[in-house]
């Protein structure tokens, strides 16, 4: 089991009311892989908090967008175009504060540069959102009892045509990790 799976084998056990599974191998799997896939989608590293270190391009304005979120602190911001990052490039954490734990405001303006802004910080959930876990045991219960016939909905008994779902994410688990996908403006 990856340690970053969003959720567990008990989990789906319980939305399919089993107790346990020959199949624990390939639900674990299921797992792992959707949380891989809920991820991307979402443009983040991990749901999980984690710290990170990134290096942004400065833009000219008073905003950074770091990659993932919810932003829970931040350890230090420094601004080098010579990327040597010594303790003078370091901004005073008094300029700058965490908005609504989704970007971070500067009372100046960051210098333009390629990769001259590093940010050090912490992010992520330290309790999964319930509707991301409920999404995912959908997901997940929904391959599992289709492995066979993946994303048949209908088969018609006359002919043993099918007409399917289309393949990805379901539109509902889409509507859900909408609000968790990071979105910016340019």
């Amino acid at each position: 089991m990856d340690a970053t799976a969003i959720i567990t084998l008990s989990d789906v056990y319980e939305f399919l009311s089993v107790s346990g599974s020959d199949d624990d191998t390939l639900i674990q799997n299921l797992i792992d892989r959707k949380t891989t896939e809920f991820e991307s989608y979402c443009q983040l590293d991990s749901f999980f908090v984690d710290d990170y270190i990134e290096y942004l391009d400065g833009e000219g304005n008073s905003f950074l967008f770091v990659k993932n979120f919810p932003i829970n602190s931040v350890s230090e911001i420094a601004s080098d175009s010579d990327w040597t990052w010594g303790s003078d490039t370091v901004i005073d954490s008094d300029d700058y504060r965490i908005v609504n734990k989704s970007y971070i405001a500067y009372n100046s303006y960051f210098t333009i540069g390629t990769q001259n802004i590093k940010v050090s910080y912490n992010a992520g959930y330290s309790v999964i959102p319930a509707d991301i876990q409920e999404a995912m045991v959908e997901e997940v219960s929904r391959i599992y009892h289709r492995r066979k016939e993946v994303d048949v909905f209908i088969k018609t008994i006359t002919d043993g045509s099918q007409h399917r779902h289309p393949s990805g994410l379901m539109p509902g688990t889409k509507m859900i990790l909408d609000r968790y996908k990071r979105v910016r403006a340019f």
